[in-house]
């Protein structure tokens, strides 16, 4: 009986202790607002917190939404206001690809999407590492450093917790980071925690039949992980690492944006900014478009000439006609701006988000030859304004899904796709249906944007499988299909050849015939890229360059064997241009570097 009661009088005080020691930080992973009664189980973790007085911090990481809807993100936010403590947000893949703003609705509902909280003993940062334009690949941005450069000190001796939907722990990730401490990586996907001792993978809300969260705690040396449920009114230890297994993360000395192959590079400029799309080109000019909103135009010495900020999201590339710059944001305005000085000539607010790259096409507008942009909408509206003047030309609103791919033209035709990758042909006189394609895919990739081409009346893209298609862009019929060549989505028509260059995930690029649909050579590809996706490959003087997730960009010599032209660093590679006997290489941190070709 004395034993019994000492027992009982032993749990009591450890858990006494647990619950009156300070630096307790909940986490809730996954919690996927949405349909569902995912919510419930929110305001449940949310009460449960609330009573525990020992909590001072609140991360909330992985797919904040089920579907991304802003009304999801809205109803996510009202819950976790309800917390009596700080707390974090760190979105996941859901929230990024689903989501009409690609995630910027993390920033705009919680005022950024990284955050830093320090205590006496511990940092707890976390940060968004996915790229909406990418599926594969995750990358730090630029500024996201710059953040951290800017909250850490050089030397350190605090342990660090780093939240992110993603693991972390790779080498092109951690050592662009600015400080040296000894860290634990917490994520909600791809966590081997066999991997690595510090390294913790959060367990599902979303997943669970009740709700739960967990307890995260440092203390005499001692990291422990403890699970909170309404299956057990005890906390449960999970796990529980030593300060000697957790290893000091570390910055390697030196500027990690030096470039590789210098005797390559022409010239180099940065914008410093995150840049999703290629640039256009114009009057000896290039203009850039930043995520941020940001227009920058570049004379041929890579030198600014002006920039402009729209104050919005844009992940389009600009259109160049004549004197004007066409740019859409995401939030649903359009612009033309004057290429010459930077001035906004006019702009208007649509209304709706603009979800779609933009294009322009060849029109008839009050009896007169001119230009029109077509671009696509959340809502599933296709719009086309004129021009000069940004007045409505026409408008079909028969979609009903998002659209959120390129855009072709072709004479008298427009082409898109909605996100569940039917395609769609308009005419380009007054909006009407022509004919849809709907294609029949094993997966579900939304994030997947593929090129879409039109030559010869035919119309060129890859599926959600990576399978190739030829559509007759007269009568929306198949003529055919490469089924199971795993194509990643980028696609460079060979004009002189009448081929398809594509990537393939086997690591090589493939050349596929336009008109028999077979695949007429293979190049294999380095080892090194065996586990990236080619980001673009462009055809320069008849000489093939391929850029990548890694930042790599390769050039196939003439005996048929990929040599590494550049690398400027680990960011991924947004464009490769064209220009004269060179090329401009664009990547996702702002990177702008012209390069000699190898002869």
């Amino acid at each position: 009986m004395m034993i019994r009661i000492s027992t009982l009088i032993l749990i009591f005080l450890l858990c006494g202790n647990l619950i009156a020691q300070p630096n307790y930080t909940a986490l809730i992973t996954d919690p996927q607002i949405g349909p569902d009664a995912n919510a419930d189980k929110l305001i449940e973790v949310v009460d449960d917190i609330n009573k525990r007085e020992n909590i001072s911090l609140v991360v909330v990481m992985g797919n904040i939404t089920a579907n991304g809807k802003f009304d999801e993100f809205l109803w996510a936010q009202e819950i976790l206001d309800g917390l009596t403590v700080p707390y974090f947000v760190v979105g996941g893949e859901k929230d990024y690809y689903l989501s009409e703003g690609k995630g910027n609705e993390i920033s705009l509902l919680w005022g950024d999407d990284k955050f830093w909280f320090e205590t006496e003993d511990e940092i707890h940062t976390g940060f968004n590492v996915l790229i909406p334009k990418l599926n594969f690949p995750m990358h730090i941005e630029r500024k996201t450093v710059q953040f951290l450069n800017d909250k850490a000190s050089p030397l350190s001796d605090k342990i660090s917790f780093f939240y992110t939907c993603r693991d972390i722990y790779t080498p092109h990730l951690y050592n662009n980071l600015p400080f040296s401490v000894q860290s634990v990586f917490i994520s909600t996907e791809g966590a081997e925690k066999e991997k690595l001792n510090a390294m913790y993978r959060g367990e599902s809300l979303s997943n669970a039949s009740k709700w739960l969260y967990e307890i995260i705690h440092f203390e005499n040396d001692i990291l422990s992980f403890f699970s909170a449920s309404s299956l057990d009114s005890n906390l449960t230890i999970v796990k529980q690492i030593s300060i000697g297994q957790i290893p000091i993360l570390f910055k390697i000395s030196g500027d990690h944006f030096e470039a590789l192959f210098k005797q390559s590079q022409i010239n180099y400029s940065t914008i410093n900014e995150t840049i999703y799309t290629e640039p256009s080109t114009g009057n000896n000019e290039f203009y850039f478009s930043a995520k941020r909103g940001l227009i920058v135009c570049l004379n041929d010495d890579l030198e600014e000439k002006w920039k402009y900020e729209t104050n919005g999201t844009i992940y389009s590339s600009p259109l160049i006609e004549g004197d004007l710059v066409v740019v859409a944001t995401n939030e649903g305005d359009l612009f033309t701006i004057n290429v010459n000085n930077g001035n906004v000539f006019q702009v208007i607010g649509i209304g709706e988000t603009i979800t779609s790259d933009i294009e322009l096409v060849d029109i008839k507008f009050n009896g007169m030859k001119t230009k029109g942009i077509c671009f696509g909408t959340a809502e599933g509206n296709f719009y086309c304004y004129e021009l000069y003047s940004l007045e409505l030309i026409w408008w079909n609103n028969g979609v009903k899904e998002m659209i959120n791919s390129s855009v072709a033209t072709a004479k008298g035709k427009v082409l898109f796709q909605d996100k569940n990758e039917t395609l769609y042909c308009l005419s380009s006189d007054n909006g009407a249906l022509l004919w849809k394609w709907e294609v029949k895919a094993l997966n579900f990739n939304p994030l997947f944007k593929p090129d879409i081409i039109v030559k010869n009346n035919n119309v060129y893209f890859i599926d959600f499988d990576g399978d190739l298609h030829c559509i007759d862009a007269l009568l929306g019929t198949k003529k055919w299909s490469i089924r199971k060549i795993k194509a990643t989505g980028k696609i460079e028509l060979n004009e002189k050849k009448n081929e398809i260059i594509l990537h393939s995930v086997n690591n090589k690029i493939l050349a596929v015939s336009i008109e028999s649909g077979k695949v007429t050579e293979e190049f294999i590809l380095p080892d090194e890229t065996k586990d990236e996706i080619a980001t673009d490959i462009d055809l320069i003087n008849g000489k093939m360059v391929v850029g990548f997730t890694n930042g790599d960009v390769y050039q196939l010599l003439k005996n048929k064997i990929f040599k590494k032209l550049f690398r400027q660093n680990e960011a991924p590679i947004v464009s490769i241009t064209g220009m004269g006997t060179g090329c401009l290489i664009t990547d996702y941190d702002g990177n702008i570097t012209l390069l000699n070709l190898i002869p």
